[in-house]
Order: structure tokens, then sequence, then C-alpha cells
């Protein structure tokens, strides 16, 4: 070892900003850095060639020629912001010596505390986007609708939604499953826990099952080296929705039905069971008991979820709802306040079903907005669906009903859905439609609607 490199050496332990001493196999000090000069007060010639108990007859750095074992992280009894750090020397496998390291406690507490602080900010970080992703944003005040159908099935989303029971949202696609779900999350005891959502028609058979359950380590091929949590314990305390419940396979349906009844999981590859507490809301656009009948859907499952049942109507029977949806489209998909569809357009958009309910009107306006060069988006701007409905008509106005046979399509279509929903409960049909039960009486009869 050369002796430019025992200079540079000696030069650094001499350059620590933390205190050093150095002892020999007698336990007499052989080095004593400037930095522990400052530290001590005691003055490195009046220690140097010395026991080192004539330093502090308590130090335990010479029974570490006993022991051989180091001590690290030692509080100082002498000074607060002093930590110790004892280290023995052994070469050949025999202890030569022993040295310790006196370290500024701030130093290192500053370095955990921004490690600890960086920490800290990745997981708000991360549980805020947990958050957002587990999170339930539509409230039925965000639901646009003053038709009656509509309004009934508002007014029972917001009660059934203070019940803590199962429920089963049906309805065509496009019809606003998901958002009604949400809205009924919101308004229930759950709503400070997660929403948490699975679509059961996109996840394969073969991986459905981990999503729902979890999996522990090495429970299949391909399986990660670490526990994974399943939507049912990520749905703790809150709502877990099942969308598409229809196009779940019938294996799977046997596993869900005995969880909802057992109210516990075990995960894939697991021997531990969990308890889990959360609400299942179901939708589906399937005729559900059709699906029993051709023995692809659980009679038991069914009537599990449908403990409290809500139906949503299709846009073409929502009367006036979709002059307000354009309305609203126009509002906050436009750059423009002043664009609006001309009469021609309109009554284009009223005469059309609507297959896809409100999904395929809101694309609708987004196609006509972005095909128009002026303020008023004319019928020819409209999708290339409803301008074939047109031209099918051959050159003649669309035939509408009149205003008075539209009315009483409207009104026989809510009486029905209330009785529907009250399963035939004419007081509770008159509450829901906000009339007089006396008055229900006499539109029952005038409708003939009386069985």
């Amino acid at each position: 070892m050369s002796s430019q490199f025992v200079d540079l050496v000696a030069l650094t332990l001499e350059n620590f900003r933390e205190g050093l001493m150095i002892i020999d196999d007698k336990g007499i000090v052989k080095y004593f850095n400037k930095a522990l000069e400052k530290i001590s007060n005691v003055k490195r010639e009046d220690i140097i060639g010395k026991h080192v108990k004539n330093y502090s007859r308590h130090t335990r750095l010479h029974h570490l020629l006993e022991t051989g074992k180091p001590e690290i992280g030692i509080k100082c009894k002498y000074f607060e912001n002093i930590i110790l750090n004892r280290i023995p020397l052994i070469r050949d496998g025999k202890i030569v010596g022993a040295f310790q390291l006196f370290l500024f406690k701030e130093a290192e507490l500053n370095n955990l505390l921004k490690k600890l602080k960086s920490l800290e900010s990745k997981v708000d970080h991360y549980q805020q986007r947990l958050a957002n992703l587990l999170s339930a944003d539509y409230e039925l005040k965000d639901i646009i609708g003053e038709s009656n159908n509509m309004l009934a099935a508002k007014d029972l989303a917001q009660r059934i939604a203070k019940q803590d029971v199962s429920v089963l949202i049906t309805g065509e696609s496009g019809t606003g499953k998901e958002m009604f779900a949400q809205s009924i999350h919101n308004l229930s005891k759950r709503k400070s826990g997660p929403f948490v959502k699975i679509n059961c028609a996109s996840i394969p058979l073969e991986l459905i099952e981990a999503e729902l359950f979890g999996y522990e380590p090495g429970a299949f091929t391909g399986a990660r080296g670490k526990t994974k949590i399943g939507k049912f314990q990520m749905a703790e305390g809150g709502t877990l929705f099942l969308d598409e419940i229809g196009d779940m396979h019938l294996a799977m349906q046997a596993k869900v039905l005995r969880v909802i009844q057992e109210k516990e999981i075990e995960r894939l590859g697991g021997e531990k069971t969990h308890k889990v507490d959360f609400r299942i809301i179901a939708a589906t656009n399937k005729d559900l008991q059709k699906a029993i009948q051709n023995h692809e859907f659980r009679a038991d499952l069914y009537y599990r979820l449908n403990a409290a049942p809500l139906m949503l109507p299709p846009l073409r029977e929502r009367g006036n709802d979709i002059a307000l949806l354009v309305k609203f489209f126009l509002l906050n998909d436009s750059s423009s306040n002043n664009l609006r569809f001309s009469s021609d357009a309109l009554a284009c958009l009223n005469a059309y079903s609507w297959p896809g309910n409100v999904r395929e009107l809101h694309n609708a306006v987004l196609f006509s907005i972005g095909n128009t060069n002026g303020p008023v988006i004319e019928k020819e701007c409209l999708p290339p669906q409803l301008l074939n409905l047109s031209n099918s008509e051959s050159g003649r106005k669309l035939s509408y009903p009149s205003l008075a046979e539209l009315s009483e399509k409207i009104e026989r279509d809510a009486i029905k859905r209330a009785l529907d929903i009250t399963s035939g409960n004419r007081s509770r049909a008159a509450k829901i439609l906000n009339i007089h039960r006396s008055t229900l009486y006499k539109k029952l009869e005038k409708l003939d609607l009386i069985q």
C-alpha cells in the first residue's frame, strides 16, 4: 500500500464531519479526529495513547474487543444530537481493534424525513388515484329527464338507496344504468366507501374469478409474486357494481351467490377466508327471467340480486326528454353558445326510435355539431341513419301523432309503469305520479286500464 494512499486515507478521516475514534486490541486510543475534538471538547493529545476509558468511564467501545459484535444507532448519553455506531475491526478472523463514529442525528433525521416525505407524497398520489378510480361521480340531479316515467325511476332510486339491499337495474343498452348505480351509491349510507365496477361481459371466464376473489402468490401459472386483492375486498364498506350481470358464466354465478349468502371470500391459492361487507348493484340489458327459463341464469342468484328492482325506460318512451338532452349536450359539447337544431332536424330526432338510447343520441349530437358550419344544425347535418329514415318517407313529411294522442300515450305508459313498480298498489302508484288516488281511478277508467 503506497504512502500516498495512506496519506489520502488519513486526510479523509481528518476531514470527516462525523467524529471518529479508533482503538487497538488493547483498548488504547490510536486515532481521535478533529471533528471529535469539537464534539467532545477534548484535545486529542490528551487522549491518544491512553486507554479509551480515560475518554469516558461509561464507554462501551472496548467491550467490542470481546464480543466482536457491532452496535449501531446507539443514543449518546452526553450529547442529545449525537448517535453512535461502534464497529469492531477484524483481520484474518481476529479482532485487532474497534472504532466509534459520532453521527449528528439532525443529518440522519433530515435524510430520513426527506425520504419519508417523498414516500408520503407517493402514497398520497396513489391513494388519490385509487380514490378517483373507486369513486362514484354521478348523482340523481345529474341525470337529465323530466318525463313521468323517468321521474318515477328517480323517485324509486332515491327510496331504495336508503335500503342496504341488492339492487337489480334493468333496461336497454344506453339508458343510463351505471349513472343510476352511482347515484344510488351516493345516496346510500355507504357513500363514503368505494364504488367498485366490474364488467362481467368484458373479462374472460378464466380471469374473472381472479378479478373478483383475488389470489395468493403462486396460485396459478402467471400469478405475480404478490398477493392481489380482488374486487370483492376492494369494495369493502362500499358498493360493488356488477355490470352486464346477464353475461356472467353459470359456473361463476354459483360462486358469486355463495359470497352474497356467506359474506366471505377465499382468494385463489389461499386457505384463509376473509369476511367482506359490501352492497351489490347489478345491471343488465337482458331479460333474466327468460335467461332462467333457458337455463342461462340461476334463479336463486336472480332473486338475491332482485331484492330492489329498478327498470329504466328507453329513450323513445320518454317524451320531451329528447329535447332536454339535446339542449344539455349542445351546451356541454359545443364551443358556441348559440348553436341549435332547426325544427326539421328536431322533428327527425323525435321521430327516430333510438335503439342505442341516450348514448346514441349523444353520439348523434356530437356528429351533428362537427358536421355543421353555421349556428343552426339543419336536417342534412344529422347522422346517416336519421337521414335514411327521412328519405324512406319518399319525400313525404314524417307523420307524427297529435299532441292529444302523444299525451295520452305518455300518460298511459307512466301509469302502467307506476303500477308495475308498486305491484298494482294504486295508492302508492298515485303517490309516485303525484296525483290524488281518486284522480288515478278516473284515469284508469278513461284509459281502459282497470282490470
